[in-house]
């Protein structure tokens, strides 16, 4: 246990301060004393034998702050787990159990360390009482662990009263560290969902999107119905799709369709549609998808403060909202207070690398479909450089993944520009001129299989 594990420990999180707040503190500072109180008899006993050290440091004279300085070191060696150790030096029969719970308690602080910085950055009282429920049970645990070696006295006893008070301990060992793990998967899930809160994400705009370019591809004109089977048809696009088990892959498709039909849906935002439906009724998989020409340009609008963050945020809250629905464990440790503060502004580069970490949590050979459609709409002058980022981020992220099947689809109705050079090699251009087919609209709603 090193010297930040200890002081995480001792110097409780910060309290929002509301009478609540402050009132399970309180609490926390009696289990504190308890401890202290235990590990004094311990260190007596241990004096009585000769084998403590001489030079300890008076818990009651001191704060933490001093503890930590370096010329105190002696007190945490000593007493985590050095105190321990010259404790356990007195029993040949101790179980290895007090040991492995000393060795599981900074696992489970190392990975709640961040999420306590968490709520004192967004003052969440959700947050706040789960930290304290950890907190807690890390402080009752080694209580107990000090409390087996205040009560022992092996020339006092039997070996099965021995055994009765170890068997009493791995129960409540085992009681606490479920507490602990159970407290920190709470605090992650807490954590994901104040992450969806500032990115203000909506699952029902998602569903809205979709449920709109299925309702409205069925009223697609006979042209635009070729259009779109052109797409599923096409040697590139069932190549993208044959191998969706095998490997990661990313498909840019240009339309090439006269702007002048662009009254209706675009028949690549239908097959997009379609597509997303088709994953999802599988459930085979986790499916990110945005819809660019349901999110245009609105002058004055201050969130999202652009278009391609919106994109990115929205990427993000849905694999955030489907990794909990799953019940994938998740865990947003990797995120600084700084990075959640550049969440809630939404800075992009922030939100593609918060993107990217997501995806190496998702289980082993899992599917994830991304589909970004009319892309476009956002290769304005203004827009261009931050739509261009986002998709030098994703592609790369489909070349570079190995852990899951990544699949990335992005459609124009027209001709992408500047983001072309993302996709050499596996872009997809639709002939200008597109003959007429019966066949047109099944091809489309069947993939063209």
């Amino acid at each position: 246990m090193n010297v930040e594990t200890i002081s995480s420990l001792f110097q409780r999180p910060y309290s929002t301060g509301r009478s609540a707040s402050v009132q399970l503190w309180r609490q926390a500072d009696e289990e504190k004393e308890q401890l202290f109180a235990t590990m004094e008899l311990v260190r007596a006993k241990l004096a009585r034998k000769g084998s403590a050290r001489k030079d300890a440091l008076d818990l009651r004279s001191c704060n933490w702050g001093q503890v930590m300085q370096e010329r105190h070191l002696d007190l945490v060696t000593a007493m985590f787990p050095g105190l321990l150790a010259q404790a356990a030096g007195q029993y040949s029969k101790v179980e290895e159990a007090i040991f492995e719970t000393l060795s599981e308690i900074p696992d489970v602080l190392e990975s709640s360390r961040r999420y306590i910085g968490i709520y004192a950055d967004l003052q969440s009282h959700s947050l706040e009482e789960k930290t304290f429920y950890l907190f807690r049970a890390i402080l009752r645990t080694l209580t107990h662990i000090m409390q087996f070696f205040a009560d022992s006295a092996i020339h006092d006893h039997e070996l099965e009263d021995i055994s009765r008070r170890l068997t009493a301990f791995e129960s409540s060992h085992a009681n606490n560290i479920f507490i602990m793990n159970e407290s920190t998967k709470d605090m992650a899930k807490l954590a994901a969902r104040t992450l969806l809160e500032l990115l203000q994400f909506d699952s029902a705009d998602i569903s809205k999107d979709t449920i709109f370019h299925l309702r409205m591809g069925h009223n697609l004109e006979e042209s635009s119905q070729a259009r779109g089977a052109a797409m599923v048809t096409n040697e590139c696009f069932r190549t993208f799709m044959s191998d969706e088990l095998a490997s990661s892959s990313l498909l840019l498709v240009n339309g090439h369709a006269d702007l002048a039909s662009a009254e209706e849906i675009s028949p690549l935002s239908f097959v997009s549609a379609e597509l997303v439906r088709i994953t999802e009724d599988t459930g085979r998989g986790f499916v990110a998808r945005f819809f660019c020409d349901q999110h245009p340009v609105r002058y004055g609008q201050s969130f999202p403060p652009s278009l391609p963050r919106g994109l990115m945020a929205s990427l993000v809250g849905q694999l955030v909202s489907q990794m909990l629905d799953k019940g994938v464990d998740m865990n947003l440790s990797f995120l600084s207070q700084g990075d959640w503060r550049d969440i809630q502004s939404l800075k992009l580069s922030t939100l593609c690398s918060v993107f990217r970490e997501l995806t190496k949590q998702l289980p082993s050979k899992s599917l994830l479909l991304c589909v970004i459609d009319e892309v476009t709409r956002y290769e304005t002058m203004a827009l261009a450089n931050e739509i261009d980022l986002v998709m030098k981020k994703l592609t790369r992220l489909v070349k570079r993944h190995e852990n899951i099947i990544f699949k990335l689809l992005v459609t124009s109705h027209s001709q992408a520009l500047r983001i072309t050079k993302h996709f050499i090699g596996s872009t997809l251009d639709l002939p200008e001129e597109i003959e007429v087919d019966d066949s047109s609209a099944r091809q489309m709603t069947t993939m063209g299989f």
